[in-house]
């Protein structure tokens, strides 16, 4: 199970270390994912769960494009250079 859990982003994960990226522990991102979805089944997300979840783009942005990863691990920083650009 563990393992199936990870597969999905090995190529993000091959693509975010090529851009020349901090090394990432997949298990962290995994465990994230499952965070955020809260599937009805721990083995498993589906479609259903990623539309009850209400971040189903945020999740898939970051699961099939190292650049919708990018985005979802630097929200915090692109948020606060959001709200400078607002104050000037």
């Amino acid at each position: 199970m563990e393992e199936k859990k990870g597969a999905i982003l090995k190529d993000v994960h091959q693509k975010w270390i090529e851009g020349g990226n901090y090394e990432l522990c997949i298990e962290d991102v995994r465990d994230e994912i499952w965070d955020m979805v809260r599937p009805s089944d721990p083995l498993k997300i589906t479609l259903a769960d990623l539309l009850a979840c209400k971040q189903g783009g945020t999740v898939a942005g970051m699961l099939i494009d190292v650049r919708g990863f990018w985005a979802h691990d630097n929200r915090e920083y692109l948020l606060q250079e959001e709200e400078e650009a607002e104050e000037e």
